[in-house]
């Protein structure tokens, strides 16, 4: 009795690279700046002149002064934890979206991830306020 096995040689590289189709692009969060990947900006992942979203993940006692935007519209997504804008304290799943002209400040209660999307991309909408206190959050 004869029995026939065929054998096929299988070559496997590990360190070959991945293949990509040439209409995805890679991009790493921690290569972009302060977390801002789309935008008129560089670096970014996608270049935008309508709007500027960022992922950002900041740390308890993160502090951003009094500011405003003249002329952008601000959302903000708590991902995870605990911040305080306008006076305001939020948590994760608040959406909070600041008009131009509001002065406002931010603080980080907790470690804290966040989704902001600003609309549209203007570079330099952020100008330094000085407040009382109780006019945080004023029109």
């Amino acid at each position: 009795m004869s029995t026939s096995t065929e054998h096929r040689d299988v070559v496997l590289s590990i360190d070959a690279p991945r293949s990509r189709p040439s209409a995805l692009q890679h991009h790493r969060l921690e290569d972009m700046k302060g977390g801002w990947f789309i935008g008129d900006f560089a670096p970014a992942a996608m270049r935008c002149a309508g709007a500027e979203v960022a992922v950002k993940h900041v740390r308890a006692g993160t502090h951003e002064p009094l500011h405003e935007h003249r002329l952008a519209t601000e959302a903000t997504v708590v991902v995870a934890g605990r911040i305080r804008i306008g006076g305001e304290e939020w948590r994760t799943g608040d959406i909070i979206v600041v008009l131009p002209h509001t002065k406002t400040d931010f603080t980080a209660i907790t470690d804290a991830v966040l989704v902001v999307v600003k609309t549209p991309s203007v570079i330099g909408d952020k100008y330094a306020v000085a407040l009382a206190p109780d006019q945080v959050g004023l029109g």
